[in-house]
């Protein structure tokens, strides 16, 4: 999407705790503290949140707590339900005091987020419900990384309370739809904002 800019649309995109160029550099697992990163990014007026993978668990938890400040959320490729999550033997080798030097910053804390993801994905879900705003769920049937099972699980989460909830199934797809599908990611962000509130106007 980065690369694929719509005309009347401003474009950020935030580098989470522990990657990019953010400090501090160390791992922030809790996804309460992701969604306050995000804050400071709201003054500005409500915002449309596209969220891919575990990024849609963040801008879901700061839609629950936000509300009034976040216009809708697209949500990509979302990993939501607690149930399918797996943490692998392999990825506690990963803490080792040796691995832990040998691999790169964002891979040893993107391990650490994956341990961490399933008890926070069980603190998030019974906030799902104070999702007020429109939602567009985009998943690929083929997506390996997160299963599309996810999807009924988000439906039933936020659709007795959410504004909308709108999935969109991509047969064949997998993982990678900011690359892959990009136009349908900015078809989901103008389905957001057609089902949302207009923003006022500033005077």
């Amino acid at each position: 999407m980065l690369h694929a800019p719509r005309d009347g649309y401003h474009l950020t995109a935030i580098d989470r705790p522990g990657f990019g160029e953010t400090t501090p550099l160390d791992v922030e697992v809790r996804l309460t503290r992701q969604a306050e990163v995000i804050e400071p990014l709201l003054e500005g007026g409500p915002a449309i949140l596209v969220g891919h993978s575990l990024g849609g668990s963040v801008v879901l938890e700061a839609a629950a707590r936000f509300g009034d400040r976040v216009r809708g959320v697209v949500v990509a490729a979302g990993a939501l339900d607690p149930d399918l999550e797996d943490v692998w033997a392999i990825q506690h080798w990963g803490r080792s005091r040796l691995l832990s030097w040998l691999l790169p910053r964002a891979l040893y804390n993107s391990n650490e987020e994956l341990i961490a993801y399933e008890a926070q994905l069980r603190k998030l879900a019974p906030r799902l419900a104070r999702v007020r705003c429109p939602v567009v769920i985009v998943h690929g049937t083929e997506d390996r990384q997160v299963p599309y099972a996810n999807v009924p699980f988000m439906e039933a989460a936020l659709g007795p309370n959410a504004a909308a909830v709108e999935t969109v199934r991509l047969d064949g797809a997998d993982h990678f739809l900011p690359w892959k599908h990009t136009e349908t990611l900015w078809d989901a962000v103008a389905r957001v904002r057609a089902l949302s509130p207009p923003v006022p106007s500033k005077p």
